[in-house]
């Protein structure tokens, strides 16, 4: 017999289907294992296979030691892979033996198993299974069936999730999937019915204002936050309804989206980053001292958060004196702190802003700056070593981030500032620290400044806390103003803002003692006259304008009008949307009068404020607070139709000239991207816009 004849016997006496065994040796075949973990890979260097290996120990950073296809348990050396069990089961088939674990998944042997079933179907031909009865087939086909089936009702609860998922936009709630279906219908049955009956029982009890509210998307983030009833209109924080199905439409996104995602907590840099590699992004000498020349006129008269002042020029003069004799501008002295370092780079951030830098490099410094302020304060572990350093920092991050438009952010970190500074003690005023208390040992300076400090926190806290209407991070105020050191008789322009912060605050804690008291129209009098009174009570270059005989005073009359006028505006529409039996139809047409003339004062002073310093007026407190007091007199509520067409109509000529002066200021902010989009800086466009959608075209 020749080769081939043998050949074709030899074939023709395999006892399975011999192009199924090679479909199956094709698909099982045993895949490459990592022999080492993803740095040493990447750094192309010898690993040992341990976890951790030496190489990640020894270069510090074992939590990134991580090997492919191995379990999150950590393992000092590799395991020998353990010997199946003897108790093993077998499952034959004609010419095919299949072992396989007791304990191995029924879904791990699928495919096993479709080669069986489609031997037992007749696929296969041979002598073997004409002539032999295999015990286990029935078995075999059974367990088929059953992962079969599983795989059934896996695709149907699938298909099911499907389904709801394309109500969403057909159903009222913002999770839809989560509706009540089959078994889970009774369960939300009485989930509704115990809500219900808890309604029911708090129907009577009058809850806060401050409670009360919704939710809005915010164009700058596409995030969806929470604002109160009472907070500043949506249109000024640049917020808009949330859309019904639930999520933003791509097609109506605005111009604020454009602002990137990972501002302002991005990290720039990688694991092994050095506070020198931090200090290159330092601009030259001459910027620096530029950027904090700016930060003395425009930032720290209105918000005086760098209270080591004093200290702060000189120190920043021997940095660059130190810098300059290094190696190079990138040097930086070796005992320079990551804290400090955090702190000039966000002074020099909040100094950008306001500079006369080109638009589109005055964004982009900001906002790296900003990045690198982040990042010392990560590299000093600011968590666990909180010093002033770090709060001033943190505070001034928060202004600027608020400058840059994610006032959202600024509020969240803020909530985290004074958390810190309470954890070192700077919420206690030192006149009334006993000698045996900790920190008494710290000096009569380092004390004052820490309160001082504290009492900024409160500041920014309370305006954004204001703006949107939300509960107050430390509503409880007890201590007392710092002393005012300024020379001359009367509060200084931060004092005064400080008793406006606690006067309105105490209101808030008036309003969760005694509510009714509190939001009744007397109630709400005669806070409007408490906060008036600080005027009586502030220096009088502040008050009177014919007193002040430089720039910043008279900057910061203008901006304590301001501040003051926007408070006492929020207080009247309270009163006018209060349901006080005591309010008659006369009393309330009194109100909306007050409520022109007071919206007239703020109006004009920022554009007194604005003709003297124009850089000035992009600080987002002063632009917000202004578009909060004039938009909301087009919808006063509970007056005539008749008086509130007057109002408005005496009011649009200064409205038109503040939108005047708005959009051209956003003209000069604007500039456009790679992609042709226009990008624009600053607060001045969006309250622009917000004004003309409000008042339409005037």
């Amino acid at each position: 017999m020749d080769s081939a004849s043998r050949r074709g016997d030899s074939e023709d006496a395999e006892p399975y289907d011999t192009a199924a065994v090679a479909e199956l040796l094709r698909t099982k075949r045993k895949p490459r294992t990592a022999k080492s973990c993803f740095p040493c890979r990447h750094r192309k260097v010898r690993c040992d296979g341990l976890m951790p290996c030496s190489n990640c120990v020894s270069r510090d950073h074992v939590s990134l030691c991580r090997m492919a296809g191995v379990s999150a348990v950590r393992k000092s050396s590799p395991q020998p892979r353990a010997a199946p069990p003897r108790d093993s089961r077998r499952v034959e088939s004609p010419g095919l033996l299949v072992e396989g674990s007791v304990e191995m998944s029924r879904y791990s042997l699928f495919p096993w198993f479709m080669l069986q079933k489609r031997m037992l179907n007749g696929s296969v031909s041979s002598p073997a299974s004409e002539t032999t009865k295999d015990p286990t087939r029935d078995n075999t086909a059974v367990d088929a069936n059953h992962v079969l089936g599983e795989l059934e009702k896996i695709e149907k609860h699938i298909a099911s999730l499907k389904s709801d998922l394309l109500l969403t936009g057909r159903t009222p709630t913002s999770n839809p999937h989560l509706s009540p279906t089959g078994a889970s219908h009774s369960q939300h049955s009485s989930l509704a019915k115990t809500t219900a009956e808890w309604a029911a029982r708090v129907q009577d009890t009058a809850i806060p204002a401050i409670l009360s509210g919704g939710h809005a998307l915010e164009g700058a983030t596409g995030a969806t936050i929470f604002l109160g009833s009472r907070s500043d209109p949506p249109l000024v924080l640049g917020c808009r309804p949330v859309p019904a199905h639930g999520h933003p439409d791509p097609d109506n996104s605005g111009p604020d989206q454009l602002v990137p995602k990972a501002y302002p907590f991005a990290s720039l840099w990688s694991q092994e980053t050095s506070l020198s590699d931090i200090a290159r992004v330092l601009p030259d000498d001459s910027d620096i001292l530029r950027y904090w020349g700016v930060y003395q006129s425009c930032v720290h008269p209105f918000y005086p958060a760098l209270v080591t002042f004093e200290d702060f020029g000189s120190q920043l003069l021997s940095f660059l004196d130190l810098r300059l004799s290094g190696k190079g501008e990138a040097a930086i002295p070796p005992e320079t702190k990551p804290s400090w370092l955090a702190l000039l780079l966000s002074i020099i951030a909040c100094g950008a802003q306001f500079s006369t830098d080109p638009i589109k490099e005055r964004d982009l410094r900001s906002k790296v700056f900003v990045c690198s302020s982040f990042q010392c304060l990560r590299m000093s572990n600011f968590f666990a070593t909180t010093d002033m350093d770090h709060i001033q920092a943190m505070a001034l991050l928060g202004h600027c981030l608020r400058n840059n438009l994610d006032m959202n952010s600024a509020w969240i970190i803020m909530g985290s500032t004074i958390r810190l500074a309470q954890s070192i003690g700077l919420h206690i005023d030192p006149r009334t620290r006993c000698a045996s208390s900790p920190g008494a040992e710290r000096t009569s300076i380092e004390s004052y400044r820490g309160y001082r400090l504290w009492w900024m926190l409160l500041w920014q806290d309370c305006f954004l806390t204001t703006t949107y209407d939300r509960p107050f991070s430390n509503p409880y105020i007890l201590g007392r103003i710092p002393d005012d050191t300024s020379p001359g008789a009367g509060n200084s322009f931060a004092t005064s803002v400080l008793l406006l912060i606690k006067t309105y605050m105490g209101r808030s804690m008036d309003e969760i003692t005694s509510p009714a008291e509190a939001n009744s129209i007397e109630g709400l009098l005669a806070h409007k006259c408490r906060l008036e009174s600080v005027l009586d009570r502030a220096q009088p270059f502040l008050v009177d304008e014919r007193r002040c005989t430089t720039l910043q005073e008279q900057l910061q009359r203008a901006a304590l009008r301001i501040h003051v006028g926007y408070l006492v505006c929020r207080v009247y529409r309270l009163c006018l949307g209060c349901e006080d039996a005591a309010a008659d139809q006369v009393l309330r047409d009194t109100l909306a009068t007050d409520y022109l003339a007071n919206a007239t004062r703020v109006v004009q002073s920022f554009l007194d404020m604005h003709h003297l310093l124009p850089a000035g007026c992009q600080t987002w407190a002063i632009v917000q607070n202004v578009a909060s007091s004039a938009i909301p007199l087009k919808s006063l509520s509970s007056i005539s139709s008749l008086l509130l067409e007057k109002l408005v109509s005496e009011f649009e000529p200064l409205v038109r000239r503040l939108i005047s002066v708005l959009e051209a200021k956003g003209k000069e902010c604007e500039w456009y991207d790679a992609d042709t989009n226009v990008r624009q800086y600053g607060p001045c466009s969006r309250v622009a816009r917000a004004l003309r959608e409000t008042y339409g075209d005037i």
